[in-house]
């Protein structure tokens, strides 16, 4: 349908979609107590973060296809310190390692 009878548009679905999966991968990590974060985090990577979790094939599809979306993500996020109650400086990276360029 198109947009002027009511549709909506998409010109290319694989770009919306990708789109999605990355948004719902920066709430993962922006949105640490988001309730749909708690609970992918609770079933999925309890144990280590978002951007540092592995993935088994045995996961679920939609896991899988959101994991795979940090491989973007990586490319264009930065690290914001505001206060820096939440940075520790001791154990976090300051610079990407060379293999991650």
């Amino acid at each position: 349908m198109r947009k002027e009878d009511g549709g909506m548009v998409f010109h290319n679905l694989y770009s919306f979609n990708l789109a999605m999966l990355e948004k719902l991968s920066w709430k993962f990590i922006s949105y640490s107590d988001a309730l749909v974060t708690c609970i992918f985090k609770a079933k999925y990577c309890p144990s280590v973060d978002f951007m540092d979790s592995t993935v088994d094939h045995s996961l679920s599809f939609c896991w899988r296809r959101i994991w795979n979306s940090r491989v973007l993500l990586r490319e264009g996020y930065r690290w914001h310190i505001g206060d820096g109650k939440m940075i520790n400086v001791w154990a976090q990276p300051w610079l990407r390692s060379p293999s991650q360029l």
